[in-house]
């Protein structure tokens, strides 16, 4: 089964845009863009964040959809994590 993969962040903190996304290859870009588009399949380790950020609070989230159209699309599974830096 296909789907879209999701891995973003987001603050609000006063920056261009509030809405980050990660998409692969490529890296972080501005907006709600899907990471990949691919088969479900077990996830190996992969680092998506070596670089400072600004002092702040973030959410970063990780979800899956079930409908490969590059939107969120309902059933959307997530989890998110919260992060502050100082």
């Amino acid at each position: 089964m296909n789907a879209d993969w999701w891995v973003a962040y987001n603050t609000s903190m006063d920056m261009s845009g509030d809405w980050y996304s990660y998409v692969y290859p490529t890296g972080w870009k501005q907006g709600i863009i899907p990471c990949l588009q691919s088969g479900l399949f077990q996830v190996p380790s992969i680092e998506v964040l070596n670089m400072a950020i600004p002092a702040g609070d973030y959410t970063f989230y990780f979800g899956i959809d079930g409908s490969p159209d590059g939107s969120l699309s309902n059933p959307l599974w997530f989890d998110c994590v919260n992060v502050s830096v100082r």
